[in-house]
């Protein structure tokens, strides 16, 4: 695969031969010397999308067991070992789909962790059956049923009410936790001796049969561009102490909540203090994909609009 190609540029009068690489404008005699830093040193450079999705789509990332041997040793020599209040609100979700996102939770190499469920008053009442049954199984698992239906705002602040851990993840109901994602967040926390607020990885699709697409390989922490889009989504992990003094969620940003409340969680943390974990830890399920893409797009300008724009940032 070609991972070069030549471009001018104007330098004043002349026009300069150069090479665009990776997104990166270098001069002709640097063209070598720069293949080689970001195209041939794995992942600290930076792999190809197009081979990382070749790699993913494959399935060819899977966890074997010796790798959860090792992680699990890791795990034993952790300095910190940070619990992880994993956040879910449900309404009504699909029961195969259910199971499937409490089992990836439940399947986690890391042990130290809690899954916070707020049941949105379900119509359906085998949806807290299934959830009180897997309470049962793993006293890890924690949950409340609401009496009557709000929204994905003030269920998920039912939810974050129940987390005792020092830090809440993101889970939405019907997706899939890769089975390392809790011992990657734990590794991050004491790589960085604790000292982080927030941190997120790549996410890709996943679909009825179980076959993965469509990564989203995301930049580390670019202010200007998420002034423009919500790349955190998920997985996102936050502080649990500041994610409570902000108040949670705020009704009013449904299907946008999500980057309303990374806004105003970023305004109060130091912005050295995220962290961008460079593997895909998140399956989001297709269906719900489809359904709500189109949808956050415009919501997210709203949003943008009514966090940033009707107060000033320090004031979120």
């Amino acid at each position: 695969m070609k991972i070069y190609k030549k471009k001018s540029i104007r330098k004043g009068q002349n026009s300069v031969k150069c090479y665009q690489i990776l997104g990166k404008t270098v001069l002709r005699k640097e063209k070598n010397d720069a293949i080689k830093k970001y195209a041939f040193f794995g992942e600290k450079w930076g792999i190809f999308k197009q081979k990382k999705s070749e790699l993913i789509e494959g399935n060819l990332d899977t966890i074997c067991d010796q790798d959860v041997v090792m992680m699990k040793e890791a795990i034993s020599k952790f300095k910190l070992l940070p619990k992880f209040s994993v956040v879910m609100p449900v309404y009504n979700t699909d029961i195969g789909y259910l199971e499937k996102a409490i089992h990836s939770v439940l399947d986690q190499t890391y042990p130290y962790w809690e899954l916070c469920i707020a049941d949105d008053a379900s119509p359906d009442q085998t949806v807290r059956d299934c959830i009180a049954s897997y309470a049962a199984i793993d006293n890890r698992i924690r949950y409340v049923f609401r009496k009557e239906n709000g929204n994905i705002s003030v269920s998920s602040n039912d939810a974050i009410n129940l987390a005792t851990g020092e830090f809440i993840v993101l889970f939405d109901h019907d997706d899939i936790l890769d089975i390392s994602a809790l011992f990657c967040l734990a590794e991050k926390i004491n790589a960085l001796d604790g000292k982080v607020d927030l941190l997120y990885t790549d996410e890709d699709k996943i679909d009825e049969d179980g076959n993965r697409f469509n990564p989203y390989f995301k930049p580390d922490w670019n202010r200007a561009l998420f002034l423009q889009q919500n790349f955190i989504a998920h997985l996102g992990c936050y502080r649990t102490a500041i994610a409570k003094e902000i108040g949670g969620f705020r009704a009013g940003f449904e299907g946008s909540q999500d980057y309303d409340f990374a806004l105003r969680f970023i305004a109060r943390i130091s912005e050295s203090r995220i962290s961008h974990i460079d593997r895909i830890l998140y399956h989001w399920h297709m269906v719900a994909a489809k359904l709500l893409y189109r949808r956050c797009l415009d919501l997210q300008k709203l949003t943008i609009f009514k966090t940033i724009f009707l107060h000033t940032f320090n004031d979120l």
